[in-house]
């Protein structure tokens, strides 16, 4: 990548340089070293994680809700320049690496969504009738709900999906939900920064499944293989989530892995009918 910023990027050098009282321009040139040693957006830095991961794991092994905690929270700065390269232009390497990573799981039919979301993708850029993010997720979430969106992001990561719904609805509120570290802490600064109604909902050792807010959206997309009792999750989700609102998340079974201690949700797809409707794959409108 060329030595340039992107909105994201600046907005988290900015976050670091007051965090570690450090001028801006200081935080900059080691950010920008540091992500052309790295290539974050690149297969070798998923390899990398994974190392880490397991170099790490006699000490750091996420097998209940404190291990967990304390496993994400170590690995908080390595898993942070991953979100950060999600808002980079994907190459096909990378299209490929993650293709290739759905098969080597048996994950088929999220092999088949990738690809055809990949393929939306590229189509999109093909024509000028209409611009992407009209038609993404932000937009599919925004029309299935009726009223002022409140979102609660569970697994926010850096919270892009929910960060595009508030900059599209004024007066959106937006409650994120993650392990109580580095990321959490840059992503409410970040949308504090830009305007956005936002709370931050810690999961930590003595509280690893917090209550939540009422809302009308909840995002939950690629965090319930990572908990240990994801039907507590989908609990406290189903309880606070409005009638008629709207659960967003990919709910098939993972490959048992390191921060996989949950692969098969088998019980929580089983639950998910009692509850919701399912409008299109990965979006559930509650029902009662």
């Amino acid at each position: 990548m060329e030595d340039k910023l992107n909105q994201i990027e600046q907005d988290f050098i900015e976050f670091m340089a007051e965090k570690k009282g450090r001028p801006y321009e200081v935080m900059e040139e080691i950010f920008l070293e540091t992500r052309k040693q790295y290539a974050f957006a690149e297969p070798e830095y998923g390899n990398l994680i994974g190392q880490v991961q397991a170099l790490y794991r006699i000490l750091y092994d996420p097998i209940d809700e404190k291990s967990c905690v304390e496993a994400y929270q170590y690995h908080a700065l390595l898993h942070l320049f991953r979100y950060l390269s999600y808002s980079y232009p994907k190459t096909a390497t990378v299209y490929k690496h993650e293709a290739m990573k759905f098969i080597k799981q048996r994950r088929f039919r999220e092999l088949f969504y990738f690809a055809r979301k990949t393929l939306l993708r590229k189509l999109k850029k093909r024509t000028k009738a209409s611009r992407p993010d009209k038609t993404g997720l932000p937009e599919k979430l925004i029309n299935c709900i009726s009223g002022t969106p409140v979102v609660v992001d569970y697994g926010s990561g850096l919270g892009y999906t929910s960060f595009a719904i508030a900059k599209k609805i004024q007066g959106t509120k937006v409650y994120l939900v993650d392990i109580d570290m580095l990321c959490l802490e840059f992503s409410a600064y970040r949308f504090k920064k830009h305007g956005i109604d936002v709370t931050a909902i810690p999961v930590t050792q003595d509280n690893p499944y917090p209550k939540l807010p009422k809302h009308n959206i909840c995002i939950a997309t690629e965090v319930m293989e990572h908990v240990p009792r994801p039907l507590e999750v989908y609990r406290n989700i189903y309880e606070s989530l409005e009638v008629g609102g709207i659960l967003h998340g990919n709910f098939e079974d993972h490959a048992h892995g390191l921060y996989h201690p949950s692969g098969d949700l088998k019980e929580l797809r089983e639950q998910l009918p009692n509850n919701f409707q399912v409008i299109e794959p990965r979006f559930y409108k509650r029902i009662r």
